[in-house]
């Protein structure tokens, strides 16, 4: 009845479920043929109830998709970040500035470190493609 795919736009907050795309089942990630557009599971995008004409984004899930989107690196708050990490499973160890994660599964240990309130666009970049090889979502 749903699809398991909703296309994911740029600076869209809420998605109305005719929008998505429901011509074939895509695996992650992948794009939309005809708009070229990120596709996302939509199970792990939202938490409200897939009843509602509109389906709302969480803090985390915007986040989440504003770094698989390649939106401004530079404009992430290293916070929010660190706390993404902790909610897709993530363990944190802190050395002064050093913010430390790692996880069973994942070969790489991702090491953050704060550039003022923001987080560095490299490291950002990172944990952006640690989420692609490994394919993290949240929800999971």
């Amino acid at each position: 009845m749903f699809p398991d795919v909703a296309e994911v736009r740029p600076r869209a907050h809420t998605r109305p479920i005719e929008s998505m795309c429901q011509t074939r089942f895509f695996s992650f990630p992948d794009f939309c043929p005809t708009t070229k557009r990120l596709l996302l599971p939509l199970k792990n995008l939202f938490k409200a109830s897939r009843n509602s004409y509109f389906q709302e984004m969480g803090k985390f899930d915007k986040l989440y998709e504003h770094i698989l989107m390649r939106r401004g690196d530079n404009n992430v708050a290293f916070e929010s970040l660190c706390t993404l990490l902790e909610k897709l499973g993530f363990d944190r160890r802190i050395r002064g500035d050093h913010h430390i994660f790692w996880m069973n599964g994942v070969e790489e240990i991702l090491n953050l470190q704060p550039s003022g309130a923001k987080a560095k666009a490299y490291q950002v970049k990172q944990v952006r493609s640690v989420l692609l090889k490994y394919k993290l979502n949240l929800g999971e």
